[in-house]
């Protein structure tokens, strides 16, 4: 997933006015079928700019994912959600 990101950033550089580095927590839900959605992006310095560009992104991208083993919980598959870190220098 985080080299998805990464390709997806080296496409559409995000561009803002401000020259800051920001971590920005991409919070993603792999469902029981495998299937990806992009939840939210939030920034840690709350940064909005990065936020919008990086959500819109991301969803624009999420037909693209390719479908994931989902976890398994007694035996069964469950939907899980995590958050993946994602660093920007820009």
């Amino acid at each position: 997933m985080a080299e998805h990101i990464n390709r997806i950033l080296k496409q559409h550089p995000l561009e803002t006015k401000t020259a800051d580095t920001d971590t920005l927590l991409v919070t993603l839900k792999v469902l029981q079928t495998g299937k990806i959605h992009f939840i939210k992006v939030t920034s840690k310095s709350h940064n909005k700019n990065y936020e919008k560009l990086l959500s819109a992104l991301l969803k624009k991208s999420e037909s693209k994912l390719p479908i994931l083993k989902p976890a398994i919980k007694r035996g069964m598959p469950v939907t899980t959600q995590f958050e993946l870190p994602v660093i920007i220098k820009n």
